[in-house]
């Protein structure tokens, strides 16, 4: 008998038999239903014990958005949630909630996603008469629980008139309305119970340069913001292969690739530093030894002066740790926070570089008498403070397409902490000049010096590494060597060729 016709192993037919317990397991589960069975990824937790209000929930594809929204929709429709804290207040039930998306169940052969993700995670004992058939309306579009919850489906393009005239308790909305108006009218809606809101969405209204839902993310950097905002990344989906995500993302552009795998809003007319990726350039908040090379590099400005605080490795790699975004602050002010910082951070020897604009002084009208400079006033304000530390000296100007930047993105060895939130944010919104349209495309070459706005703390990053050597490595003798023998193989090989015809 030979070895491939010999009977299966003892444990084959045990493994054989596990797979098969699993698939019936499975199929048990998904016939039962059940939120009891749903397992939150570690991204969708803070989402999950969320107390505010509200929660804005963008990510790319396939990165759990939508079953984050059943699942916190199914707990509230119970009235039981694991995930909050004890002293959470959730609405008893019945309660009343929108799930509101682009279109209706049974508007299309499509599966609708809300629809199926609520049919997967609400226990089958739990619905109304014990069965998904008799919970669910497909004419009126409603699913009725056996205590008495409500959910009411709502599509965009049903108009806002079918967002007015009631009240409810909770409001999840999949994806983002194209008129901005429909979302104000559930906030009226959930007026009368004190109710909440999710929004999940990837922002692709900003490929075409339209949508209103990054006025909400914004809205995160107010004092006492009424919701939190999150971001689910598809790279961070433990059910998903990093080979097929590969595979999907691969062939988009840039931008189109951040809005579609991260849940970043797009810039039309592209990200100057296209290569920063959270996922890969975000640490946690540290302090770096104060043994390291330390720097502190300022942009001034009245509506809005920047600091930026980084140190530098053995290596060379530069980690930015620490910012102050001052915005009409005065500058004594501004010292005043610098001093306090330099304090808190174990008094480490900055090498302080400044916009060497704020040194220049200015002339009071047509008088000889001049007016102090920026760096004069720090200067001012510093010797207040007893900060000898603070010995500001002029900036390099170089590199204005922040190439040099990006060069240190790409090798890995430019480093965020993640409670650098503007400079985050001025990351996301430093943009190229956007291409021409039109005849006059055809006689302005394609733009690609970056647009002088939210661009401080950039600027100062650009300063920084201009003191610093390019992270590229020089070119070896053997690199010289290989390219030398690869243009003496292509004229061999075109001296046969002409032999040839000849």
């Amino acid at each position: 008998m030979s070895l491939k016709s010999a009977p299966d192993s003892f444990a084959e037919r045990q493994a054989r038999l596990e797979e098969i317990r699993l698939l019936e397991e499975l199929a048990r589960r998904r016939a039962e239903g059940g939120i009891k069975y749903f397992r939150a990824q570690e991204q969708q937790i803070p989402v999950l014990s969320g107390t505010k209000r509200g929660n804005l929930v963008l990510g790319g594809n396939r990165g759990g958005k939508t079953v984050v929204g059943a699942a916190e929709t199914v707990y509230r429709l119970l009235g039981e949630h694991p995930y909050k804290p004890k002293d959470y207040r959730l609405p008893r039930p019945p309660i009343k909630v929108w799930a509101c998306s682009q279109d209706l169940p049974g508007s299309s052969d499509l599966p609708h996603k809300q629809l199926e993700e609520l049919r997967k995670w609400v226990p089958k004992d739990a619905l109304r008469g014990g069965e998904w058939e008799k919970a669910y309306a497909p004419g009126a579009r409603v699913l009725t629980l056996a205590n008495g919850s409500v959910v009411v489906f709502k599509s965009y393009d049903q108009g806002l008139l079918k967002f007015e005239s009631d009240a409810v308790h909770f409001v999840w909305m999949d994806e983002e309305p194209d008129d901005k108006r429909i979302w104000t009218s559930c906030q009226m809606r959930l007026a009368d119970y004190d109710g909440s809101w999710m929004i999940t969405a990837t922002p692709v209204l900003s490929l075409q340069g339209k949508g209103w839902i990054e006025e909400l993310w914004e809205g995160r950097s107010v004092p006492d913001c009424p919701y939190d905002t999150h971001q689910l990344f598809s790279y961070s989906n433990p059910h998903l292969r990093k080979s097929v995500l590969d595979e999907l993302f691969g062939a988009l552009t840039d931008d189109e690739r951040l809005v579609r795998s991260v849940g970043a809003f797009a810039r039309l007319g592209g990200r100057v530093l296209s290569e920063f990726n959270p996922q890969v350039h975000l640490v946690d908040d540290y302090i770096p030894d104060r043994a390291l090379r330390h720097y502190l590099i300022i942009d001034p400005g009245w509506k809005v002066g920047a600091h930026l605080f980084a140190a530098v490795d053995t290596k060379g790699i530069i980690t930015l740790y620490a910012e102050h975004y001052a915005q009409e602050e005065a500058i004594p002010q501004r010292m005043g926070v610098l001093h306090a910082l330099w304090q808190a951070f174990g008094k480490p020897e900055y090498d302080v570089i400044a916009d060497s604009a704020g040194f220049s002084k200015t002339r009071q009208g047509g008088s000889e008498k001049e007016l102090p400079s920026d760096m004069d006033e720090y200067h001012a304000a510093a010797e207040l403070l007893g900060a000898t530390w603070f010995q500001p000296r002029r900036c390099l100007k170089g590199d204005p397409m922040a190439y040099r930047v990006k060069r240190y993105l790409q090798c890995r060895k430019l480093f965020i902490c993640r409670g650098l939130k503007w400079w985050q944010w001025e990351c996301e919104r430093w943009t190229r000049k956007r291409e021409r349209e039109g005849p006059a495309a055809m006689e302005t070459a394609i733009p690609d010096a970056p647009i002088t706005r939210n661009d401080h703390l950039m600027d100062c990053l650009r300063y920084l590494v201009n003191e610093l050597p390019d992270p590229l490595p020089a070119p070896t003798d053997q690199a010289y060597s290989a390219v030398a023998e690869h243009w003496k193989q292509e004229r061999e090989a075109a001296s046969g060729t002409a032999r040839e015809i000849v």
